[in-house]
């Protein structure tokens, strides 16, 4: 759960913190364009029913259900936490997708 949501957007900013949500899920800088979702399924997850995310007025909230004791899918879902805090790309290719 991260405090960031549409009340903590200024009117300028509506709308931001839902886009960046969704960007979360388009690159890193160790995975690249669809490359997180990818990940995702590679562990047997599904994107929406076991990997999702929402935005509401005061929080953005990414949730992930990892029915599995594999300490390696583990580690690299907390990876992709990680880089979804302080590596996530914004590719100009993605972002003109995205909207």
């Amino acid at each position: 759960q991260i405090h960031t949501g549409s009340l903590q957007e200024e009117d300028n900013e509506r709308g931001v913190a839902h886009f960046v949500e969704h960007m979360m899920f388009n690159g890193t800088k160790t995975w690249p364009g669809n490359k997180v979702i990818e990940t995702f399924e590679s562990m047997g997850l599904r994107f929406g029913r076991d990997v999702n995310a929402y935005t509401s007025y005061d929080e953005t909230v990414y949730q992930v259900s990892l029915p599995t004791t594999q300490k390696q899918n583990l580690q690299q879902v907390m990876a992709i936490f990680s880089e979804w805090g302080n590596a996530a790309t914004f590719e100009k290719l993605e972002v003109d997708a995205e909207r």
